[in-house]
């Protein structure tokens, strides 16, 4: 099916309505849970499959481009998913050099209490 046809027929407003309603629960689970994580798109297919709505991976990519859609997913790149309020991964990781520097203090400290 064309994406065309999914907007021109008359059962394409229940599955635009089913799909827009769908992905609307994805995100405030995703949002809610406060996942940095990009979710995997095969993944939301999978889910969409399971709640009675098939769409291709290509009619998907498609559809993020336009309402409304385009109102739920910020970005589809590659496999991965992003939504519209989902908070941005942060690198917390420390640096190996700041690690030796705090494994440095740590040791003066105990040898300066020791003395």
């Amino acid at each position: 099916m064309k994406i065309r046809e999914l907007f021109e027929d008359e059962s394409s407003e229940d599955l635009s309505l089913k799909l827009s309603a769908a992905m609307n629960q994805i995100a405030s689970r995703v949002i809610d849970t406060g996942s940095k994580s990009k979710m995997n798109l095969t993944a939301i297919l999978n889910m969409l499959h399971e709640m009675g709505i098939n769409v291709s991976e290509q009619q998907f990519r498609e559809m993020v481009v336009n309402d409304p859609l385009k109102n739920i997913v910020a970005n589809v790149e590659g496999d991965d998913v992003t939504f519209i309020g989902q908070r941005k991964e942060t690198s917390t990781s420390i640096k190996p050099n700041q690690s030796t520097d705090t494994l440095e203090k740590m040791a003066k400290r105990a040898a300066n209490k020791r003395d």
